[in-house]
């Protein structure tokens, strides 16, 4: 297994490892307390973008904050795009059936790590795969999907969910609605929160700038839920 050192700063050490995947290892992104020695993990999955600094930051903001192991994998091995149209292209290739195995495998990684209680979350494309990846796995405690969604289609979670979007994105209200109503059904502290004239992709920080209030408030829910919800 690749396990190459890098950045190291108190209370956090980043590093690169190979985590075993379904078919062949997945490079992955890696953020530790450093007092960690088993406890709450967090899966960071990314954008369309791919596995971008702005991933890697916000797992390092995840371990600092709410004192998390956090794991982003690659799901595009060593690609990503700066452009629309090429994230597009990437994000249609991915194979998704097989990246929610990958994170299955991401979980077991976790667990062999130490962790015991895992959560989830992503962003926009990884916003969609997380809210697939905590209807799937039932070792998935709570998931914070920002600004993505899926079919639920008669599933259902038992994680504590709560789930991000602004007001200015292209989700109908009513659409958001029914998802709110749905997984309120499911657990009643579950929730939508939706940020007032706040554009998509607002927690990635080439944005932050445009709703710098949204992408603080937004950030303090998801460190409470992951610190309330993985704390066992």
């Amino acid at each position: 297994m690749r396990d190459d050192i890098g950045q190291t700063a108190d209370p956090v050490t980043t590093r690169r490892v190979s985590v075993p995947g379904t078919a062949e290892p997945m490079d992955a992104f890696v953020a530790r307390p450093t007092a960690w020695t088993g406890g709450p993990a967090v899966v960071v999955i990314q954008e369309w973008w791919g596995l971008t600094d702005d991933i890697t930051s916000i797992a390092t903001r995840l371990a600092t904050d709410a004192g998390v192991l956090a794991l982003a994998p690659d799901l595009y091995p060593g690609k990503q795009a700066t452009e629309p149209d090429d994230a597009q292209k990437l994000a249609m290739a991915l194979d998704r059936p097989a990246a929610l195995a990958d994170l299955r495998a991401a979980v077991s990684w976790l667990v062999a790590e130490g962790a015991d209680a895992v959560g989830v979350i992503g962003f926009c494309m990884g916003g969609g795969i997380a809210w697939d990846a905590a209807l799937d796995d039932e070792r998935i405690v709570a998931a914070a999907p920002c600004y993505g969604l899926t079919d639920f289609d008669g599933r259902r979670s038992a994680a504590r969910i709560e789930a991000h979007y602004g007001t200015h994105d292209c989700f109908a209200p009513e659409l958001l609605d029914r998802v709110e109503a749905t997984i309120r059904s499911w657990r009643p502290e579950n929730a939508v929160h939706r940020y007032e004239g706040t554009p998509h992709g607002f927690l990635n920080a080439g944005h932050a700038e445009q709703a710098p209030e949204a992408a603080a408030l937004a950030w303090s829910r998801i460190v409470a839920l992951f610190r309330e919800a993985l704390s066992g």
